[in-house]
Formats: structure tokens, sequence, C-alpha cells
């Protein structure tokens, strides 16, 4: 079915236009909430007619807009009444510079059994000219005063632009044996092109503040100079690619380092927190005694559990504030760990890691402690590094990953075995006065089935670590972490 043209408003046209505007907000929740709403329209009638409306629009405006095009095009593939005209965007989606945009049409075309004609084209003269003082190009110092809250103080200058791009510029250089200067100038070239300081300078900046306060958003965003030159290294890379200069199976880690979606991780909307998880007990906002809340961290001491699972690992967040004041409560549960950090994504890093890019990567060649991994934060979407199962784990028990799924296994019958379990409650924090209590985490479950066959596998302890804070202004102003060894949740 295609979508009738017309010049009047129609419901259609205004539910595209509803997405775009949550994608072009540049907060992080909404834009993961658009995509996945968007992606979700595709197996309905009414939903593919907004889709026609929508992906077309997208795809002309560019930058993250055309990423984001891409990811719901790749994730509605298998949509039967959609796919020819998601086929007439390839050719559109051939042509663009972006190497993440450029992959998933390559990908689509090998899914649809479509040929995807590479067009040569020669690489820019940048890449071979021997620029003055190439060694200042290998400094990668962030500007003055930058912070989480704060892109720093803005310079006309390529390497105040390109400083996040050590490691992607490292890997490229490699791939390409191209001078890092080189690929480094022409990224700040790419980003010029893209508006330079009207695209990401101080303007811009109090204009996407602005915007924000007068929606009421008071949610994680993404940096307009992070994000374009995020976009102009993958333009960067599509070049070299296109000129056949790079080596290709970089191109999936390139991809991964730089903000593209990996087509092995689905899209999805959180679940409702399960009631047998634990529901921190939040401090009052007002009338409160300070420092008791904090002192009672121990009562979040509790091992998550599922009647129809077996939680192997878990963690949650747990926030409630006002203003700049900030409660925060953290958990994890899983195999006992040598050392307890500060806080869960330092934890986190405990664990062995897993690389996502078109595949899982490690770097171990032994099972993880009780089969459970994490997934390094190069991941775009989640707010917290989310958990894995061990594939070397899954391998011993003869489980085999549901493909363009790292999260889910099955067994050799083709029976679910393990999945991870990604919940919500309370909504997103989205306001400075909102003294809501909002809540997310991950759990990583196996079926119970499968418990004697798993407990050999598993070591005989296992761990809470509770963490509690309160922050004004972002900083840690109280803080404490307890601990508690239980036995594993397979006994």
């Amino acid at each position: 079915m295609i979508a009738p043209v017309s010049a009047e408003p129609t419901i259609e046209g205004t539910v595209a236009d509803l997405i775009r505007r949550g994608i072009g907000t540049t907060a992080t929740s909404l834009v993961n909430l658009a995509r996945a709403a968007a992606i979700e329209m595709s197996s309905v009638t009414h939903g593919q007619l907004v889709l026609q409306v929508l992906l077309p629009d997208l795809l002309s405006r560019g930058e993250e807009f055309a990423v984001e095009a891409a990811q719901v095009i790749w994730e509605s593939r298998n949509s039967e009444g959609l796919k020819p005209f998601l086929q007439s965007l390839l050719p559109q989606m051939l042509d663009m510079k972006d190497i993440a945009i450029r992959s998933v049409a390559e990908r689509l075309c090998k899914a649809w059994d479509l040929p995807s004609p590479l067009k040569h084209q020669e690489p820019p003269a940048i890449y071979s000219v021997v620029l003055p003082n190439p060694e200042r190009y290998a400094s990668f110092a962030p500007p003055s005063g930058v912070s989480a809250f704060s892109a720093g103080l803005f310079a006309e200058d390529a390497l105040t632009w390109t400083w996040i791009l050590e490691r992607q510029l490292e890997l490229a250089s490699r791939a390409s044996e191209i001078e890092l200067a080189n690929i480094r100038h022409r990224v700040a070239e790419i980003m010029r092109r893209m508006g330079g300081e009207s695209k990401f300078g101080p303007e811009a900046v109090k204009f996407q503040f602005a915007r924000m306060s007068r929606l009421s958003l008071h949610a994680t965003y993404r940096k307009l100079m992070s994000q374009t030159a995020l976009q102009a290294f993958r333009e960067a890379v599509g070049e070299l690619y296109a000129a056949d200069v790079i080596d290709p199976d970089a191109i999936p880690f390139l991809e991964a380092y730089s903000g593209a979606y990996s087509p092995v991780i689905p899209t999805r909307f959180p679940v409702p927190r399960p009631q047998t998880f634990h529901a921190v007990r939040m401090p009052e906002i007002f009338g409160r005694q300070e420092g008791v809340w904090i002192d009672d961290v121990a009562e979040d001491l509790v091992a998550p559990m599922l009647p129809n699972g077996i939680v192997l690992a878990a963690v949650s967040i747990h926030e409630r504030g006002f203003r700049e004041e900030k409660w925060i409560a953290e958990q994890y549960f899983g195999p006992k760990l040598k050392q307890q950090e500060d806080e869960l994504f330092m934890q986190l890093q405990r664990i062995p890691a897993l690389l996502v890019t078109d595949r899982l990567n490690y770097s171990f060649s032994e099972s993880c402690p009780g089969s459970v991994a994490h997934i390094l934060p190069t991941v775009a979407g989640f707010e917290v590094c989310p958990l894995s199962l061990c594939p070397l784990g899954a391998a011993a028990l003869s489980w085999l990953q549901v493909p363009d799924d790292v999260f889910t296994y099955t067994d050799a019958l083709g029976a679910k075995s393990a999945w991870v379990l990604y919940w919500r409650d309370g909504g997103i924090a989205a306001r400075e006065t909102d003294s809501g209590i909002h809540r997310h985490g991950f759990a990583l479950v196996v079926e119970r089935k499968y418990g004697n066959q798993l407990g050999q596998h598993l070591p005989a302890q296992y761990e809470v670590l509770a963490w509690r804070r309160q922050q004004q202004a972002g900083e840690d102003v109280d803080f404490r972490l307890e601990r508690l060894d239980v036995p594993s949740p397979a006994i």
C-alpha cells in the first residue's frame, strides 16, 4: 500500500512529524523511544503509511536523522507489506557517504538478495598531502572547561573539534595506512562543511539548551560537537571505503566506536519492573532527615528473583531528584568480584567485556565467571552498559545465539534458553522539577528448567552490592556502599 499524496495534513504526516521531532530533541531517551515507536509501526498497515512519510524525510535531512532512518529500515526489513517501499530507498542509502548508512544498505541488499554495486571514487587529495607539523595532530587534550555537562570553550581549530576521536583516528590510520594527521584534518574539513561554528558552536549549543528548557527536558542529551565529530569521522571512513584504501575488516570496529548502531542489537521498549525485583525506598524530597537514607543502604541487599527463570546477574539504578539535588541508588547482583568500586558503571568494568560490532568480539579464552559478561559502552542507545551471557559459557551448554540479537540464546532444539530482561519503572526523568522516582535495569535470565545443567558451570559464591549517594549539581555530597555474600542462584 502506498501512502496517498495530499497537500492537506494527514494523521500519518502528523505522527511522522512527532517522531521526527523526538529525534530532533537530541535527548537520548526520546530518540530511543522515537526509533522504537517507528519500528513497531512497521507491522501494522497504518503504521507502514507513517513510515512511508517519515523515512524519506529523515533520509533527506541527513546526519543523525538519516542514521536513525537506516536503523528503522534495517529492523523493519522483514515486513512484507513494507518491503517494496524500503527497497526503493536503497539507491539513496547506497549513495550516502556515512559508512554507517552505507553498511546498512549493503546488509539489506544481502538480506534481500539484491546487487549492491560499489561506486569507486578517488580519495580527496588531502589524504596524500604532506602536512606541516604533523606531530601537532597527535595531541588529543580536551578543551578547557570540558565536563559531563559542558563541551568546554569553543575554538575555531581542528584539534579542538576532533579531540574526542583519538581511538577512532588511530584505528582508521592503522586500517588505511594513511597518516593520522591527514585523516584528522579531513574530518575537520567535513565538520566545517557541515556548518562548523553554526552547527556546534556556542550559539548552536545555546539554542539546543533553550529548546530543551522550553520543552522542560532535563534529560541526557547528545553534545553537538561530539555528535558532529563522530558523523564527520564516519563520512571520512566512507570516503576511504569507496576508494578501496581501507581494510574492510576494520569497518565494523570503526562503526562501533563512532556511534553507529549494531545490526545485532534490536531496538526494544523496556518492560515494566518485575514485582519480585526490589524497589529501593527513595527519600522524601521535603521534610527528610539528611544522611539517614544513605545509612540505610543495607536494606537494598536483596537478590532479584523470577518465578519462571534463574537470574544469573542483574543491575539496576533508582533515581529521584529536585532541581540540582539528586538521590541515586544502584544495585549489582552477580558472580563475586575481587574488588568493589564506588559506582555501578566502574563495577561493571570488572566483568569480562564484549565488544559488539556486527557480531560479538572478545579477547578471553575461557568462560567468564558465572557465564556473565558485559557489553562495552560503545553501544548506541543504552543508558547503562547491559549484561550479556558469555558466548563461551553458552557454547559449553550447546546454546546458540539468536541471529540479529546478541542478548537471546536458544538450546539445540530452538527453545529460548537465556535472555536479557530490560525493564523500566516510573518513566524517564525529564524535568528538573520532577520529583518522581525513576528506575531501570537489566537482568540476565536463564529458563528455570536448565537449573541442574547450569549449576555445574556457576561459582558457589555470588554477591549483592548496593550503593546510595546524594548529589548536588552532579557532585557527590554523601555516599555509602554495602555488600552481601549470597549462594549461587542455581542452588
